[in-house]
């Protein structure tokens, strides 16, 4: 009688994980809306997603992960199911968003897809003439020369884009049987391989429960954020303005050629919030002229954006103290003239990358009470210049005596400026950046701490300089971390009304 009770209640049990599993894990099945082709999400239980066939890759990814953030949004578990290509830009979708989303995807479905577009259409060219290889090729080329074959193929090889927040798979079909095995092996993903599937079943491979899958031995597993923070990404390269955006371009602030900036703002728009990019380069090299696009896109979303350009290290007669000076002086100009560009000087954003932020820094520490800067975002910035190499600092200072030499280097560093620097800053660093090591935020963010700084640490994983992550320098999204941004931004001007 005993066992009799057990093998009820057992059964009672899995059929109540079983109803679970239904009521709470939503299948969403994407495919091309094209009547030549035979549907792949034919069971009415999915929510089909019909993806046109006549939008660009960029698009048709940013379609896929909009239709997952959505059903996330409301709180569901899904599983993702695609074929063919669908299935690799789908793969490529979810791996891009942020684990606030990924831990609510319960697996992947994919029939079919090819992993390895490098491979297959680059590197052995074995596919090459293949409709899926003509399809990257003729998207590379949309870009116009923003990226290479290998940069876009490496982006959209699902292969290529594995880690360990990698959802379970279930590979269905043979052609690309072994591939994807492969990849799915070397990077300790759970998967299963089938040759057709029984879809009344789908939701027998994904249980709730958690997966146990083993975590490659290299990586944190607990970063504060995990994902690339790119500073050149499809979002910003084929950036497409939804309003009319007016440029003002090469207005000087100095009398030599680089002492000037290009101003961005959207038509007919009034005090707006001012972003003030500052390139970096390694103080020897960099141009405003590579922010276009990331300008163009702030001004869409309602700021006047403007990218400077100063004078560099290698120019005769240029140092540290003059490019410092550059940029305090060219932000100055920009607060002085903000009416001019229809901006707002009291709402200021100033971003900047690598050596543009350690110089944002130590000019922001300069500006008097009249200019004064009410946000900054900075990436893969230089804190201590005394963390270089001994090489590298006399590189920089032009000075071989030691005890000279050290104290040059204390004067910029924007670790030795925190007492007089008190803008709400987010720094993102990667914690795998082999050319300003992680140290340089780590002291950055103790020292902030000792005078009370708002100085909000925004760590990368697997990334490298600036933050970029190695074999993925063309991700196609990274939209969630720069939500981050946006709302890191709009939580600091709010605050100012």
């Amino acid at each position: 009688m005993k066992i009799v009770t057990m093998i009820i209640c057992f059964s009672f049990f899995l059929y109540a994980n079983y109803i679970e599993s239904n009521q709470t894990v939503k299948i969403l099945c994407f495919e091309l809306d094209d009547k030549n082709e035979k549907s792949f999400c034919q069971s009415s239980k999915h929510k089909v997603v019909l993806l046109s066939p006549d939008i660009n890759i960029t698009h048709t990814i940013t379609d896929i992960q909009k239709e997952i953030r959505l059903e996330i949004n409301n709180e569901k578990k899904v599983v993702l199911m695609a074929k063919g290509f669908t299935g690799s830009l789908l793969s490529v979708a979810q791996t891009n968003l942020l684990p606030y989303f990924r831990q609510n995807i319960m697996g992947l479905v994919l029939q079919e897809s090819p992993v390895n577009l490098f491979e297959a259409c680059v590197k052995e060219k074995k596919d090459e003439g293949s409709s899926i290889c003509q399809n990257l090729m003729n998207f590379q080329k949309e870009l116009d020369g923003l990226a290479s074959k290998v940069e876009t193929a490496i982006a959209l090889s699902p292969a290529l884009q594995m880690d360990w927040y990698w959802s379970k798979t279930l590979i269905l079909g043979s052609k690309y049987k072994k591939e994807w095995a492969n990849a799915l092996d070397e990077n300790s993903i759970e998967y299963f391989m089938e040759e057709a599937l029984e879809e009344e079943k789908i939701l027998d491979y994904f249980p709730l429960k958690e997966s146990q899958k083993i975590q490659p031995k290299n990586i944190k597993l607990e970063p504060q954020y995990h994902g690339p923070l790119l500073r050149f990404h499809l979002n910003k390269i084929a950036y497409e303005a939804k309003n009319k955006i007016i440029e003002q371009k090469e207005i000087s602030y100095g009398i030599d050629f680089y002492q000037g900036y290009d101003v961005y703002s959207k038509e007919k728009s009034k005090n707006n919030p001012l972003m003030i990019y500052v390139h970096g380069g390694g103080w020897t090299k960099g141009d405003k002229k590579s922010y276009e696009n990331l300008c163009r896109q702030y001004a869409d979303r309602g700021f006047t954006a403007v990218s400077i350009n100063y004078r560099l290290l290698e120019e005769e007669r240029i140092g540290m103290a003059e490019m410092v000076d550059d940029v305090k002086v060219a932000v100055e100009h920009i607060l002085n003239n903000a009416q001019r560009y229809d901006a707002n000087s009291s709402k200021v954003l100033v971003m900047g990358e690598s050596a543009g932020g350690q110089l944002a820094v130590l000019a922001i520490s300069k500006l008097t009470a009249k200019h004064k800067i009410s946000v900054s975002i900075f990436n893969s910035m230089s804190t201590d210049l005394r963390l270089f190499s001994k090489k590298k600092q006399i590189s920089l200072s032009g000075i071989e005596d030691n005890k000279k030499r050290l104290k040059w280097l204390d004067n910029y560093s924007p670790i030795n400026q925190l007492n007089k620097y008190d803008v709400p800053t987010l720094v993102a660093h990667s914690f795998n950046d082999q050319t300003v090591p992680s140290k340089h935020l780590e002291d950055f963010e103790v020292f902030s701490a000792i005078y009370s700084n708002n100085i909000i640490p925004f760590w990368v994983e697997g990334g490298m300089h600036p933050i970029a992550p190695q074999h993925r320098s063309l991700q196609p999204s990274y939209i969630d971390i720069e939500n981050k941004n946006i709302e890191f931004i709009n939580h600091q001007l709010v605050n100012l009304e």
